[in-house]
């Protein structure tokens, strides 16, 4: 083997010409947030690469290719698990490998159903794109709908910041799906409460009628449930979100 990237985890080996059923339950590594990586000044880009090539041996989930940019020069494109791994790998480039790295804001993938041409005979799975950055986004062609990746989030906070954090969620694009109490100060865990509504103001409007009649049996604290558009939490959803409740 001369490249390391080559023996995945749960790789199956076998004796030759004795092939063995594969290990199963292992999946192909799967990015969900990408972002742009550029040197400082151009003749750090050998560094660079090499920095990130270290990082790479015990870090194999991060993907790499090279990219070009107007601006900024010559980088790479890198895919990482989710926000907080991109946080993670950049400040160990900073601070393991000492390198200076200009990053770019963190996107997500969208997949793309073009139109049917009705000059060509096209399969639907044939007129499906994915692109990773607006720069892919095909010009000359028309798009039908555009699909993007989602997360379940669950979000436990005190109940006093409960209308802040619905309206950042509402703002944010997001669906609400569950709106729970959960348990009193005796240290139940049990759920008291639970309220559907259509939307999440009206979810808050009668979360506060109803704790007015019954707060001595509810917690002080909310367990809220929404489908989020996974580009809203690769952006400064975490910051706002402190931000709403203080911390």
């Amino acid at each position: 083997i001369k490249d390391v990237k080559a023996a995945r985890v749960g790789d199956t080996w076998h004796l030759a010409k004795q092939p063995v059923a594969a290990l199963p339950g292992f999946k192909p590594v799967k990015p969900m947030v990408f972002a742009g990586l550029y040197p400082a000044s151009a003749d750090e880009y050998e560094g660079l690469a090499a920095a990130i090539e270290r990082l790479n041996l015990n870090d194999a989930s991060v993907t790499v290719k090279k990219e070009t940019s107007d601006a900024l020069g010559a980088g790479f494109r890198c895919g990482f698990l989710g926000p907080l791994h991109l946080e993670v790998f950049l400040q160990r480039l900073q601070q393991e490998q000492g390198t200076d790295v200009i990053s770019t804001a963190p996107t997500v993938t969208y997949e793309l159903q073009l139109a049917a041409d009705p000059q060509q005979q096209q399969e639907e799975d044939e007129r499906r794109l994915v692109i990773e950055s607006v720069a892919d986004y095909p010009r000359n062609r028309k798009v039908s709908c555009i699909y993007e990746p989602t997360v379940l989030a669950t979000i436990i906070l005190p109940q006093q910041y409960c209308g802040n954090v619905m309206k950042l969620a509402a703002a944010r694009r997001g669906t609400q799906l569950e709106y729970n109490f959960i348990g009193g100060g005796g240290g139940s865990s049990s759920s008291t409460a639970q309220f559907s509504a259509e939307g999440p103001l009206q979810a808050a409007a009668t979360a506060a009628a109803a704790d007015t009649n019954s707060s001595s049996l509810l917690g002080d604290r909310v367990l809220l449930r929404y489908q989020l558009p996974l580009s809203e939490l690769a952006g400064d959803l975490y910051s706002k979100l402190k931000s709403a409740t203080q911390g």
